[in-house]
C-alpha cells in the first residue's frame, strides 16, 4: 500500500480517477483486491506490478492496458485468480511461480509479452486468453496442469521451454521461427506437437512426444534431437539442413524416419537404441557429416547412397545382419575417402554399443574396425542442442589431438554415459554439465551390488517413473588442496514420486539431498578410509518441488571439525529458484586424512 497512498492523491488532483492515463512507480506491491481497483484508472502503469506473498483475494488488474515493466507473483500460495480485463501489453515478464492453487488466469485482451515465466501452478488447467499473447520473447511454463497452450499463438519466439506439464497433451502453434531453441520435455504422455508453419529454427529437442509434426520446417542452424518420444514416424519433407547434430535416441517406438531432402548435418549424426527402427534408409539426399557417425540399435539395413562426406568417427553397431552396410561403408573409410574418422562397424551384437566402444568378439557379422591417422578422431556425438562453440569445431575439424582415455575415464563414461545424454538434451542442465570447473564422477548410489547396499537408489528409484537419470559432478580443487569440497547432481524427478498430486513427497526430498552429501564424501579418497554415519539432517522446504522435473541438488563443505563433517545441501529448480536446503553433520569413526 506505501506506493498507492501516493498514486491515488494524484488521481484525485486530475479530477476524474478516469481521467488518470499513466502512473509509475518502482514496485507496487498489491496486499488485496482493493490495492489492485486502486490500479484501475492507470491505463499505462510503469513499474513493476507485485502480487504480496500473503494475498488471499482474487486479484483482478481491471482498466490497466499496459504494464511498461513486469506483473510477478511469487509464491502467493492462496491466490485462486488472476484476471486484467483490459491489459494488453506487458513490456517485460509475466512471471507467475508457486502458485499452488491458482485455477483462473483470464487476460482477454493480453497480446504482446516479453517473457513468460510461468512454473509450480499446478492448479492452472486452462488459459483464458480470448486474443491470444502473439508475441513473446522468451516462454517458459514448467510444473502445470494445462492440456493445451490454447491462447499462446506466437509467429515468431527466441526462446521456447515447455516441460514437466503432466496433463498436456496437445500443442498446435503457428510459430515460423525459433531464434534460439524450442524444448519440449517430460509432458503428458500423448503429447502432439504440431508445427504446421514452422520454416526455421536455431536449437530443438523433442522429448517425451508421441506425435511430432514439422511439415515446413527447411533449416535447423543449430541441433535437433529427439529423445525418449513415443512417436512411430519422423517425416521432414522439406528439410535441408541442419548446422549441428541431429540425434534420434531411445524412441523405442519409431520404426520410420523420413528426412529426403536433407542435405548436410554440420555436428555429429546419432541414431542410438531405437529399438524398433530396423532400417535407416530415410537419408537419400545427405551427403556431409561435418562430426562423427554414430549408430547402434536392432537394424539391419542402412542406406546412404550420397554420402561424400563424414569428418569425424564412424561407428554402426546393431543386433542385426549388417553385413552389406559394413563392407559398403568400410570401401569408404581411409585417410582421403569419404570417412575421415576411425571406422567400427559389427553386426549380431548382444549389446550394440554407442562411439567409442568395442563390438564385443561374439558378434561376427561385418565386424571391422580400421583408424586413419588423419581423423577427426573417435570423438562422441553430442545429445545437446546447445553445444558449446568448442565443441562444435572440435567435432567438425578434428582441433584437438587425440588422447588415448584411461581405464579409469572409460570407466566414468559408460557409467554415466546414458545419464549424461539425457540431460544433456536439456538447456538448463547441459550448461551445468559444461561448467569448466566441474567434472563428471560416477554417482556410486545408483550402482547395483550384490550386497543390497545402495538399493533404495541403485533398485526401487531408479525407473522411469521414480528417478530416472542422475548425474553427478565434483567441483576441482584448487592447487595443492586434497579435498573437494563441492558436488552437483542432476536428478530427473518422475511422478511415482509424489506426495500431494504432481509434488515430490517431502521425504524424497529430504533422501536426494542426503544422497548428494553421501556422494560428496564419496569423491573424496582422503576419506575412504573412513566411517561415516548420519548424526542428523535438518531440512527446510521453501517451495513445493513439483514432478515430473529435473533439478540440481549441490552438496558442500561446510566446516570439517575432527571428527565431525558439517555440510550443507540445497535443491534448485531449472529457473534458479532454491525449493529446498539441509544441514547435515556426520560423523567419522576414524580420523580423516585431509582438511579444508
Amino acid at each position: 500500500m506505501s506506493m498507492l497512498k501516493y498514486i491515488l492523491p494524484a488521481l484525485a488532483v486530475a479530477g476524474q480517477a478516469a481521467a488518470q492515463s499513466s502512473c509509475s512507480a518502482a514496485t507496487t506491491t498489491i496486499q488485496n483486491a482493493g490495492d489492485a481497483s486502486a490500479l484501475a484508472a492507470c491505463q499505462t502503469f510503469t513499474g513493476t506490478i507485485a502480487i504480496a506473498t500473503g494475498t488471499t483475494d482474487n486479484i483482478a488488474l481491471d482498466g490497466i492496458r499496459k504494464i511498461q515493466g513486469s506483473l510477478i507473483a511469487d509464491n502467493v500460495t492462496q491466490l485462486t485468480q488472476m484476471s486484467g480485463s483490459s491489459l494488453e501489453t506487458i513490456t517485460d515478464t509475466f512471471d507467475l511461480n508457486g502458485l499452488t492453487i491458482l485455477s483462473t488466469l483470464n487476460f482477454p485482451r493480453l497480446t504482446n509479452v516479453k517473457t513468460i515465466r510461468w512454473e509450480a501452478l499446478p492448479a492452472l488447467q486452462g488459459l483464458s486468453f480470448t486474443t491470444g499473447v502473439q508475441t513473446a520473447s522468451s516462454v517458459s511454463i514448467q510444473n502445470t496442469q494445462l492440456n493445451s497452450l490454447t491462447g499462446i499463438n506466437l509467429q515468431v519466439v527466441d526462446t521456447f521451454f515447455i516441460a514437466n506439464n503432466p496433463y498436456l497433451n496437445q500443442m498446435a502453434l503457428q510459430l515460423g521461427n525459433i531464434s534460439t531453441s524450442l524444448t519440449l520435455e517430460a509432458n503428458g504422455r500423448n503429447l502432439s506437437a504440431v508445427f504446421p508453419n514452422l520454416q526455421w529454427a536455431f536449437n530443438m529437442t523433442f522429448r517425451n512426444c508421441s506425435t511430432i509434426s514439422i511439415p515446413s520446417l527447411a533449416s535447423v542452424n543449430g541441433s535437433m534431437g529427439f529423445y525418449s518420444n513415443e512417436i512411430t514416424s519422423l517425416i521432414g519433407p522439406n528439410l535441408t539442413s541442419v548446422g549441428g547434430s541431429l540425434s534420434f535416441v531411445s524412441n523405442t517406438m519409431l520404426t520410420n524416419i523420413s528426412l529426403p531432402k536433407l542435405t548436410t548435418i554440420g555436428g555429429g549424426f546419432q541414431i542410438a537404441n531405437n529399438t524398433e527402427l530396423k532400417s535407416i534408409d530415410g537419408f537419400p539426399s545427405l551427403k556431409t557429416v561435418g562430426g562423427a557417425l554414430d549408430f547402434n540399435g536392432n537394424f539391419s539395413n542402412v542406406s546412404l547412397p550420397a554420402i561424400s562426406d563424414i569428418r569425424g568417427a564412424f561407428n554402426m553397431q546393431s543386433t542385426g545382419d549388417i553385413t552389406d552396410a559394413c563392407n559398403n561403408f568400410k570401401s569408404l573409410s581411409g585417410q582421403n575417402n569419404v570417412i575421415k574418422g576411425k571406422f567400427t562397424c559389427a553386426g549380431s551384437q548382444v549389446k550394440p554399443g554407442g562411439a567409442g566402444t568395442t563390438p564385443t568378439s561374439s558378434g561376427s557379422s561385418g565386424s571391422s574396425t580400421s583408424t586413419s591417422k588423419s581423423a577427426a578422431g573417435a570423438l562422441d556425438v553430442s545429445s545437446s542442442a546447445v553445444m558449446g562453440l568448442t565443441g562444435v569445431l572440435a567435432a567438425i575439424f578434428g582441433l584437438f589431438h587425440a588422447q588415448k582415455p584411461t581405464k579409469d575415464q572409460l570407466q566414468v563414461t559408460a557409467m554415466t554415459k546414458p545419464d549424461e545424454t539425457y540431460f544433456q538434451s536439456i538447456p538448463w542442465c547441459a550448461n551445468v554439465i559444461k561448467e569448466p570447473n566441474f567434472v563428471v564422477t560416477p554417482t556410486i548410489s545408483r550402482q547395483y551390488k550384490e550386497s543390497t547396499e545402495d538399493a533404495l537408489f541403485a533398485e526401487t528409484l531408479k525407473t522411469d517413473d521414480t528417478i530416472r537419470a542422475c548425474l553427478s559432478l565434483y567441483k576441482r580443487p584448487a592447487p595443492g588442496v586434497i579435498l573437494i569440497d563441492e558436488v552437483r547432481t542432476l536428478l530427473s524427478l518422475g511422478y511415482r514420486l509424489n506426495g500431494y498430486p504432481n509434488l515430490c513427497h517431502g521425504g524424497i526430498v529430504a533422501t536426494i539431498m542426503d544422497e548428494a552429501m553421501g556422494t560428496l564424501l564419496t569423491v573424496n579418497k582422503a576419506l575412504e578410509h573412513a566411517t561415516l554415519v548420519t548424526a542428523y539432517l535438518h531440512v527446510t522446504y521453501l517451495k513445493p518441488v513439483a514432478t515430473p522435473q529435473s533439478v540440481l541438488v549441490t552438496a558442500r563443505f561446510k566446516q570439517i571439525k575432527g571428527r565431525k563433517h558439517f555440510i550443507e545441501a540445497t535443491v534448485e529448480n531449472g529457473a534458479g529458484f532454491i525449493l529446498a536446503k539441509a544441514e547435515a553433520l556426520f560423523v567419522s569413526l576414524a580420523k580423516p586424512k585431509a582438511r579444508l
